[in-house]
């Protein structure tokens, strides 16, 4: 009797876009990645490619990094997040400065409103 393929796991679907993503944000390589996550440069390459479907922790933790959350609530993602923040600030200091003024400003609203507080 053949082997069942294993399933992908949807939060490693997401997981090659997401991570070549962030990497070309940050200007990374594959050895920055390793330097930031711990993850050995192998296991970066497979997950780039799409080879690895089930969440180990090494997978996590490229998760993690890449901003990509087990959450399908429909709210933005702080991949999404960071790459529309990544889009309108670009190398701009002026840019980064007035966005993160705009953020403070709504920080108390937003906390006050969901419950939460600012950490």
């Amino acid at each position: 009797m053949p082997n069942k393929p294993t399933p992908m796991n949807p939060l490693m679907a997401r997981l090659p876009a997401a991570l070549r993503e962030r990497m070309q944000a940050n200007r990374h390589t594959q050895s920055d990645v390793e330097a930031a996550t711990g993850v050995p440069q192998p296991q970066i390459s497979r997950a780039l490619k799409g080879l690895r479907k089930r969440p180990t922790e090494p997978m996590q933790k490229l998760c993690q990094y890449a901003f990509i959350e087990n959450d399908d609530s429909g709210r933005p993602t702080l991949a999404e997040l960071s790459a529309l923040l990544h889009k309108i600030v670009g190398g701009h200091p002026a840019a980064a400065e007035c966005v993160k003024g705009v953020l403070q400003s709504l920080a108390p609203l937003l906390t006050s409103t969901s419950g939460k507080k600012s950490g």
